[in-house]
């Protein structure tokens, strides 16, 4: 985490998982709702686990190739603060990493502060 993106605050969502309850004995990020059951109902859980906001292939794909940044830039605009998912392998993943999060919307997402 320190490597890719500078601190590990917020480390508990940094792996955001679709499998089960053994997931949140480290993280808390989940969209996987038997597993919160499982964790209340065998171990007292109040709350293991919760959902960010995410995309699905089906969302940045939907403006096509040539709309993946824009889909980017949308979102970002929608949820300004907060913890988001955003999938970036439709096309091009290097692209989506190097040149859209790298640089177009780099920005957006990390605050002058940052650094």
């Amino acid at each position: 985490m320190l490597l890719t993106d500078g601190t590990d605050e917020g480390v508990e969502f940094k792996l955001h998982d679709f499998g089960g309850l053994a997931h949140l004995v480290s993280s808390q990020g989940t969209d996987t709702t038997p597993a919160l059951i499982y964790a209340r109902n065998f171990y007292g859980a109040d709350m293991a686990g919760f959902s960010i906001p995410a995309t699905e292939h089906s969302t940045m794909t939907a403006l096509g190739e040539a709309g993946e940044l824009e889909q980017m830039r949308s979102l970002l605009a929608s949820n300004p603060s907060g913890l988001l998912a955003f999938v970036s392998d439709s096309y091009d993943m290097m692209r989506a990493v190097n040149d859209y999060w790298g640089h177009a919307l780099h920005e957006q997402v990390l605050p002058a502060t940052a650094f």
